[in-house]
């Protein structure tokens, strides 16, 4: 798993876009709202099927993500967590960055 800490304003969202334009047809990057899905196709050039809210996800709307898509990113996870947990200050998580635990297992 690929895990980018930075500062606010530290490069996050544009190592992310660099990261989705090395393999555009497998990876799509989530991000909290569709005015940040609108300002980050315009500033990075990238088109609808490559950048999707969290929103949309959570509510089922896809386009073939289980086909198309082999990696996903989540820009400002922090701000997933915390949306999730409104009732109190999320203060930390732990995460796993070995890659083997990252991926989906084979069910054949």
């Amino acid at each position: 798993m690929k895990v980018i800490s930075r500062p606010i304003q530290g490069g996050k969202t544009s190592q992310a876009a660099e990261w989705l334009k090395e393999k555009p047809n497998e990876r799509l990057l989530i991000v909290m709202s569709r005015d940040e899905k609108e300002r980050i196709m315009r500033k990075y050039g990238l088109n609808f099927h490559q950048v999707e809210t969290c929103r949309d996800m959570m509510d089922g709307y896809d386009h073939g993500l289980g086909k198309r898509y082999t990696e996903i990113m989540i820009d400002n996870v922090d701000l997933l967590i915390q949306k999730l947990f409104p009732f109190a200050t999320v203060v930390g998580f732990t995460i796993t960055t070995e890659n083997k635990l990252c991926h989906k297992q084979s069910t054949a």
